[in-house]
């Protein structure tokens, strides 16, 4: 009887599993070994001498004090961003994962002459368990973080789901497979030492930019430290997901020639419109800006100042760890061409390449 056989296997996996919790709490005295206190410790560090110890240095990265709060929205966002998500989607970073998934649903209907591998039942329930798990108990880090590449936390389960096929697939769905998987991730396997010295640099590939960004994720995007990535403009924070800009400068900030910088701001309460002030460089220029749902282009003369107001629509919900709501919006800037200032404006050494200024405002 195929349910007797998962429920036994299913039986010895989590006695298994409860054997394994029990000897590394006997060791280490807890259960998981990588839990309990931790912190990110820059510049002075414990016992580096007698007034340095490790409850006064460093800033905790402990998740103690994460509320547990559930939002259908989110929820859904989630369910999303987890397939093909930009920073963790099963698509972008596991696609063999994600093809053996699509495989094994019933709507590929295998011969029902093929009997099930022992099992089968019980790594489905692994596999859907510990999505719905993490993207339900943590939903504004269900991928843990840590400027890791993708999903950390499904490493610990992905060789389940090449359980979850009843029978091999076809030669040309294994090469279609590892095509795909080349073009996605194919320099993370040729380099993996360099990939992960320079983590915050793999998602802002061109491979990656059409799959779309984890607002739900905010405060744990693996770009760079939060203190680049974040930027405080009083009103709001930009979160930049790319390096098409050249940073803040003054209230506003630069986007590269030739480039289309991406971003989400992030406000404190729900905005109606936006007021923007487009400053353009010293040559002819297309630019494009998107700000929430509203899209607009502008055919831009050397030097033209382009103000107007946008209304964005509705806004997507951020829930911090502490479960406190912040409304965003989707945004981008494109630019067409670029100059540089050094060849273009008398006595200046300026050699970037230059597109428009952008000043953003909520309106009150």
């Amino acid at each position: 009887n195929v349910l007797i056989k998962t429920a036994v296997i299913t039986l010895g996996f989590l006695l298994g599993a409860a054997l394994i919790f029990l000897v590394t709490r006997q060791l280490i005295g807890q259960g998981i070994s990588h839990g309990g206190n931790r912190k990110r410790i820059v510049g002075h560090f414990p016992m580096e001498s007698q007034q340095y110890t490790f409850q006064n240095t460093g800033n905790e990265i402990s998740t103690r004090s994460t509320k547990f709060i559930f939002h259908v929205s989110t929820f859904l966002q989630n369910l999303r961003y987890y397939f093909v998500g930009r920073f963790t989607g099963l698509l972008v970073y596991f696609f063999p994962a994600f093809v053996s998934l699509i495989l094994a649903l019933p709507i590929f209907g295998q011969p029902k002459t093929t009997r099930s591998p022992p099992g089968r039942l019980s790594f489905w329930l692994v596999c859907l368990g510990l999505i719905l798990f993490h993207i339900i108990y943590i939903p504004s880090n269900y991928h843990g973080g840590s400027c890791s590449i993708g999903n950390r936390y499904l490493i610990s389960y992905l060789p389940a789901f090449f359980f979850l096929l009843k029978e091999s697939p076809k030669s040309r769905t294994l090469l279609f497979t590892a095509l795909v998987t080349a073009l996605l991730t194919g320099p993370i396997a040729l380099n993996p030492v360099d990939s992960m010295a320079s983590y915050r640099d793999v998602s802002k590939r061109a491979t990656f930019e059409k799959f779309p960004l984890e607002i739900s994720l905010l405060n744990s995007w693996p770009i760079d430290d939060t203190g680049h990535v974040r930027v405080d403009f009083k009103d709001y924070y930009i979160y930049f997901a790319d390096d098409n800009h050249w940073g803040k400068e003054l209230d506003g900030f630069w986007v590269k020639g030739n480039a289309r910088a991406s971003f989400v701001l992030r406000c404190w309460k729900p905005v109606t419109s936006f007021h923007i002030h487009l400053r353009n460089g010293a040559s002819d220029n297309t630019l494009m800006i998107r700000l929430g749902k509203a899209v607009r282009k502008f055919n831009a003369e050397p030097g033209q100042h382009i103000s107007g107001d946008i209304e964005p629509g509705k806004p997507e919900l951020f829930y911090n760890l502490e479960g406190r709501p912040s409304y965003c919006y989707r945004a981008f800037v494109e630019t067409e061409d670029g100059f540089i200032p050094k060849f273009s404006e008398p006595g200046s050494t300026d050699t970037r390449f230059l597109g428009v200024f952008v000043q953003i405002q909520i309106n009150s």
